[in-house]
């Protein structure tokens, strides 16, 4: 075989791997996924920056949600757990859809979604949140990334009351106590 060809196979193979295409074919070989997502929101509509992996934008969700209405077999998760605890037939491309947290914009974005293509979903709770202006510890500490990047670099020491200023009350405690215990880890 030609040093030509042989670096064609071998890109192309590395190329197929790295884009997942060979995961995605393999991964229906299961029974079934339980596909969990978080966020399903536009990242320049939050004050803050958010985690990477963490959100998906609603568009790209929709994108999700069709693929899926199209060639899975959509089970809420209770029935789901039901097969599997009753050792029942799952059937191939079973898929169950959730999200971790419950924030507003599974409401606003996903659900509507969700609706259109008929697709049963679960959200989990994070019920000690509801009511209160309390902040996941990955977003006070996304904020206190941002502040820390903003007062001039990581290494360098805050001033605490410009950083007050700049954030609302409950941010400022949060972030304060998560840059605390920051400098407690030098």
């Amino acid at each position: 075989m030609s040093t030509l060809k042989l670096f064609a196979r071998k890109t192309a193979a590395t190329l197929l791997d790295k884009s997942g295409v060979l995961r995605l074919r393999t991964a229906w070989g299961e029974r079934f996924r339980v596909l969990m997502y978080h966020r399903v929101i536009d990242p320049e509509t939050v004050p803050y920056p958010l985690e990477p992996g963490m959100y998906v934008r609603p568009e790209t969700f929709r994108m999700h949600m069709g693929v899926l209405a199209r060639d899975a077999n959509l089970l809420p998760l209770d029935e789901l757990v039901s097969m599997i605890s009753q050792r029942r037939r799952i059937p191939r491309r079973s898929v169950a859809v959730t999200f971790d947290d419950g924030w507003y914009d599974n409401l606003a974005y996903a659900v509507p979604i969700l609706r259109e293509y008929r697709i049963p979903a679960t959200i989990f709770l994070a019920t000690s949140f509801i009511g209160s202006s309390a902040m996941f510890w990955t977003d006070t500490a996304a904020i206190a990334l941002r502040a820390c990047l903003l007062a001039g670099g990581v290494h360098t020491r805050l001033d605490e009351r410009a950083l007050r200023n700049s954030l609302s009350s409950a941010e400022s405690t949060d972030v304060m106590s998560t840059l605390s215990a920051l400098h407690g880890l030098k």
